[in-house]
């Protein structure tokens, strides 16, 4: 049995009554469960999201509390952004 043979033979098994198109549905059904599964992440459902977003200080920055042991009232606050 030779390599044509054996594609033969699969060709005449197949169900004469499927078609391409038939073929093609699981592969649109994964496309749109792909498109469902990018357009959940694109876009967030609104009632998950915070009521007012965070500020460019709290989301860019590491704050740091460096408390004046020597005097009194005099504590700092340090920002440090991620490129130093």
């Amino acid at each position: 049995m030779s390599v044509s043979d054996h594609i033969i033979s699969q060709t005449n098994t197949s169900n004469p009554e499927t078609t391409v198109a038939d073929n093609l549905e699981p592969v649109r059904k994964s496309e749109e469960d792909e498109e469902q599964q990018l357009h959940k992440l694109l876009l967030p459902d609104v009632r998950h999201l915070p009521l007012s977003p965070p500020s460019a200080v709290d989301s860019n920055f590491v704050s740091y509390y460096a408390r004046d042991f020597m005097k009194l009232e005099h504590d700092q606050y340090i920002y440090r952004h991620a490129n130093g």
